[in-house]
């Protein structure tokens, strides 16, 4: 478990996978394609290429699911978002007064 601070970035390469890992708003975790980032608690920016699976997003959190991404199993609170790009996949995602 890392935390990932404002203006910091967390890099997930093809192949390597994080859990609990918490990005705090103005970071970012940034998953590529064979990645995988396991209950990531977001306040910052996901730019999730590869797999990301019970994330929480808090208010101010986003998570872009981009050609290739997928998200599985979040959780968006109230103020957080999730933008699924055309070729991204989202399944079993959780809504409490969100946006997806």
């Amino acid at each position: 478990m890392s935390t990932v601070s404002s203006g910091q970035t967390q890099f997930v390469s093809s192949g390597q996978t994080v859990s609990g890992t918490i990005v705090l708003s103005g970071g970012t975790e940034y998953v590529s394609s064979g990645g995988t980032a396991n209950a990531t608690l977001l306040s910052g920016v996901i730019d999730d290429y590869g797999t990301v699976s019970g994330a929480t997003i808090y208010s101010g959190g986003i998570e872009y699911v981009y050609s290739g991404g997928v998200d599985s199993g979040a959780t968006i609170s109230t103020g957080g978002k999730e933008y699924v790009s055309s070729g991204g996949s989202t399944v079993s995602t959780m809504l409490s007064g969100s946006t997806a």
